[in-house]
């Protein structure tokens, strides 16, 4: 039966994962198969698992090269040791996959995979396999004790809706009625049992639906990697439940103290920003009615000035300023009592003040200037008329002439040459312009002889057209040079067009019959070392002749080198196939030969008999898979009662560890023969699912559970007489513990410790861990770990912790959205709140807690 195909389902979730990820930035993603392919979602995607600005090279994508820069600056990021603390090892995709799309679609969901599981779901965990059982136990541990549930894997457990009820049931009993659940195994039954999971998780849990409930129901096995990928929500909002609730309470009590010194400080703010912006228009208003330009303008300006000066809206304002100062004494007492750092307005009542003082001043300085401006006119009309009456016709003649310099010419022969005549008739003209632009210069020096104080303007504007018109022909004459030139680039590249495109025709040819000649080399089905002989002269004649494509495809390549440095378009004008086409196509031809060559060298090689090999490989396999189940039977057995008789137990281990130890050599002896036979080609896969490193898991698991057992056993005896814990809250916390020992070292490591606390709900950075192991030689035992998770379930208040708090509340986003703050605070107090609340651009109904904390802190 031919293995099912996963990948739509895979699509479905992993799509539904990333935009939970870019949910958190407001940002969402359409398509998994081509919107990645401009490389800014991946760099967005890296930037918010890791916590770290990673802003993609080319913000504006207009090539596909831009694409391929931005994904590899991601991948890179994510392999990076001095950006990712845990750099990933990325080989099976790469930046062309993303340009692909459907091509590449399973490297893509690979690649997707690894981050769910190594950033996701490694806080669970350190590796692959612990990170599943780690998850699988915490699933186990919920879904324990309820009717018609049991977990035991990824995939068929879940299929009738059972285990993800009780998985909600378990943590929020509100929210799922178990009891009264659709009965029945028929799929319709299991169908709306996991509409009802799914509609919980999505309206009360804030987890979206990753997939369909057919994805599960309609499917012999569902998919364990879309599954654990859903499944690892549900861990996470559950976790972190405890500390949301902890934040709300906090900032509940902040906001409250903080209300009234808010409101006050945005009244005052308020205020002094509108007597502020009316002095700073009064001034801007003033300073720029400078100069009028007659008599009846300065009077009408020094009216206007005289009124605002002893208007009652000046008045009001004087006192607004006096009212001001007194208000600004009131917010600090208010301060003082919410115990929030001193209030720092706006505007500084300096600020306000000198405001006041240059105003003042703007005023005193106009009425001087405007009584001086009733002497300034006399009567200049004659001069002033003729001088504009010429200005105008040559103004019209120079626009005239710039707007034909800078029309656009047709690159072709034909409208080139018509342009360049009608250049010869705008040169006439000018000369017949020029003396009438000297005329007009007489008439500005009669001009400056009569008011030489007002002459600069008049003069500069005739500087200004003489210069342009100046300016203008030497233009025209560069336009007519460049025209000349143009035509003889025109008709080189006519010419290298006709070449390139001949040749690329030469060179498909060849390559289109290589291909032919190539192809027919090889025989279909099975050959024997004699037919293979007879075929290798022929494959030596191919390559020599490929080594002339080589040389071929070098003269092509210079060519285009030409026509680019000449700037032709594509690949000229009579080109009938593109020059890229060639260079794939040869790429693609040297390929299939290299094809061609491994095929025949590897059936030169591979014709040995194998079949007994791989035939004794699979009864040792059956030998050595029963053996392992019975253990596990056995272990099984033995770990239920590791706290209620524990020295039993550690002694049965004992004896079951020695057991194992004497498989190890047939452990080995079958790891190597399945690398044997995959190295020489042999494919196992139609006859067992098993590989050489699924086969060392099995043996890797068993130690592992043995040690883990052993461990409990010895802590169980240990804690049992020092601790007056009940049985089950040792068995939590133990279980946690050796659950992230991944080196089995008795002790958690700083990196252990910090994936134990995340998976329990507690928050703590590299720093704090650091601190927390600094004085333990080889990490923090079990001991200690119970002392120190008594000790964190202290309530903190301090500054920075209301600011985790809002980081608690707003479930691991840079913004809380206003649910979340009616949650925490009631309906009627964010209300009152919202004036004070900076909104998060990009997302409806969100705010921007961190300047909001930057705001109130003054950090």
């Amino acid at each position: 039966m031919p293995p099912i195909d996963h990948t739509k389902t895979q699509i479905k979730a992993f799509t539904g994962w990333i935009n939970t990820q870019l949910g958190k930035k407001g940002q969402f993603l359409n398509d998994i198969k081509t919107d990645f392919a401009d490389g800014k979602f991946l760099c967005l995607l890296v930037e918010v698992l890791l916590q770290k600005p990673c802003p993609p090279p080319n913000d504006v994508v207009k090539r596909e090269i831009h694409g391929v820069e931005n994904l590899n600056h991601a991948l890179e990021c994510l392999q990076d040791p001095n950006f990712n603390p845990n750099p990933l090892k990325i080989r099976m995709v790469s930046a062309e996959d993303f340009i692909s799309g459907e091509r590449s679609i399973r490297q893509i969901l690979g690649f997707i995979w690894t981050l769910i599981l190594k950033i996701e779901i490694q806080e669970i965990t350190e590796e692959e396999k612990s990170a599943k059982e780690g998850l699988l136990l915490w699933c186990k541990r919920a879904c324990d004790n309820y009717a018609e549930c049991t977990v035991e894997n990824f995939h068929r457990s879940w299929q009738s809706g059972y285990a993800f009820n009780a998985l909600i049931h378990h943590h929020k009993p509100e929210l799922i009625d178990y009891a009264g659940l659709p009965e029945g195994e028929e799929p319709e039954k299991c169908k709306e049992r996991l509409i009802i999971a799914f509609n919980a998780a999505k309206e009360h849990l804030g987890i979206p639906e990753f997939f369909e409930v057919d994805d599960i129901v309609d499917v012999d096995k569902p998919d364990d990697r879309s599954m654990m990928t859903y499944i690892s929500q549900f861990f996470h909002a559950f976790a972190s439940e405890r500390k949301a609730t902890r934040g709300r309470g906090t900032v509940k009590r902040f906001l409250m103290g903080a209300l009234d010194a808010l409101k006050a400080g945005q009244a005052y703010n308020d205020r002094c920003g509108d007597l502020k912006e009316w002095v700073d228009a009064i001034k801007s208003y003033w300073t720029e009615k400078a100069d009028p330009e007659s008599l009846s303008e300065v009077q009408t300006v020094l009216k206007e000035f005289r009124d605002f000066r002893s208007s009652e809206e000046r008045t009001e304002k004087m006192k607004e300023k006096l009212a001001l100062e007194a208000y600004i004494v009131e917010i600090a007492n208010l301060r003082r009592a919410a115990n929030l750092p001193p209030f720092t307005p706006v505007i500084e009542p300096d600020e306000l003040k000198k405001g006041f003082v240059e105003l003042e001043e703007v005023e005193t300085k106009l009425a001087v200037k405007y009584r001086e401006s009733l002497i300034k006119f006399t009567k200049l009309d004659r001069l002033v008329g003729q001088i504009t009456q010429q200005r105008q016709r040559i103004s019209g003649f120079i626009d005239a002439l710039r707007e034909f310099i800078e029309t656009d010419v047709e690159n072709k022969m034909n409208s080139i040459r018509s342009f360049i005549t009608m250049i010869d008739t705008k040169e006439a003209e000018i000369k017949r312009t020029n003396p009438v632009l000297e005329e007009v210069g007489k008439l500005v020096e009669e001009y400056e002889a009569l008011e030489p104080e007002q002459s600069q303007v008049p003069k500069q504007k005739h500087f200004n057209l003489v210069a342009e018109l100046e300016m203008l022909t030497e233009k025209l004459d560069s336009r007519k040079t460049e025209l000349h030139e143009m035509i003889a680039l025109l008709e080189e590249k006519d010419k290298l067009s006709l070449e390139f495109s001949n040749k690329l025709n030469e060179t498909l040819r060849w390559i289109n019959h290589r291909q032919d000649s190539i192809n027919a080399i090889m025989p279909s089905g099975e050959t024997s070392v004699a037919q293979l002989k007879i075929l290798e002269p022929k494959l030596d004649a191919e390559s020599k002749l490929l080594t002339e494509g080589e040389a071929m495809m070098k003269e092509l390549e210079e060519m285009k080198e030409r026509m680019t440095t000449l700037e032709i378009e594509k690949d000229g004008a009579y080109a009938t196939v593109s020059y890229d086409v060639v260079v794939d196509r040869f790429t693609i031809l040297k390929a299939f030969f290299e094809q061609r060559t491994d095929e025949f060298n590897h059936s030169m090689q591979g014709l040995v008999n194998i079949e007994l090999l791989s035939d004794n490989f699979m009864k040792e396999l059956t030998t050595f898979d029963e053996w392992a189940d019975d253990f596990k039977q056995k272990l099984e057995k033995l770990s239920s009662k590791v706290f209620n008789e524990p020295e039993s137990v550690l002694e049965k281990l004992s004896e079951l560890n020695v057991e194992k130890e004497a498989k190890a050599e047939n452990l080995e002896h079958l790891v190597n023969t399945y690398r044997k036979l995959s190295d020489q080609g042999v494919d196992l896969s139609d006859k067992t699912a098993s590989t050489d490193d699924s086969i060392a898991m099995i043996f890797e698991t068993v130690s592992s559970i043995i040690e883990h057992d052993i461990r409990s056993c010895e802590n169980a005896i240990k804690i049992k007489e020092s601790s007056n814990l009940s049985e089950d809250q040792l068995k939590e916390l133990t279980d946690n513990f050796h659950h992230f020992d991944a080196d089995n070292s008795g002790s958690l490591l700083p990196h252990e410790l910090k994936a134990c606390l995340s998976a329990m709900g507690e928050e703590i950075s590299d720093e704090e861990v650091e601190k927390l192991v600094a004085d333990v030689e080889k990490g923090m035992p079990v001991d200690s770990f119970i002392t120190l998770m008594t000790e964190r379930q202290k309530v903190k208040d301090s500054p920075e912790d209301v600011l985790e708090a809002f980081g608690l509340v707003a479930n691991g986003t840079d913004f809380v959205t206003k649910q979340q703050l009616v949650a925490a605070m009631g309906e009627e107090m964010f209300e009152e709140m919202l004036p004070f609340l900076p909104p998060y651009e990009g997302v409806e109904d969100a705010y921007d807690f961190n300047a909001f904390a930057k705001t109130m802190f003054q950090v």
